[in-house]
């Protein structure tokens, strides 16, 4: 969830117990309707809001990492690299005008993105 302190990551367990599941219920629910257990969907939702922020602001990687709840830069590039195909840096030089939200459309995950504050 984000808020104005940053975003904190909440444990699926957490968001079960909000949706009035079990865990293993939310995680089918999930893989059924988008493909992705619930820790992917929220950190595809996450990256897509760091890619706007490489893309409209210019925040440090360290700083985008920590506002968009990623343990380091480091973490951060890597999985950037491997959702995007390109590291935060070069995506930042050659790719500003990209949909950011690509990876979050194409998992139909827009409603569960909108629904984040």
């Amino acid at each position: 969830m984000w808020s104005r302190a940053g975003f904190r990551i909440f444990p699926v367990e957490e968001t079960a117990t909000a949706a009035a599941v079990s865990v293993g219920h939310l995680h089918r629910v999930f893989r059924d309707a988008y493909g992705w257990g619930p820790a992917r969907a929220f950190e595809l939702v996450r990256l897509a809001r760091a890619v706007l922020a490489l893309q409209r602001s210019n925040l440090s990687l360290a700083e985008i990492a920590a506002e968009h709840g990623f343990s380091s830069p480091y973490h951060f590039s890597r999985r950037l690299a491997a959702t995007y195909g390109t590291p935060p840096g070069a995506f930042r030089r050659t790719q500003s005008a990209a949909d950011a939200m690509w990876p979050v459309r194409q998992a139909g995950l827009l409603p569960v993105a909108h629904l984040l504050p």
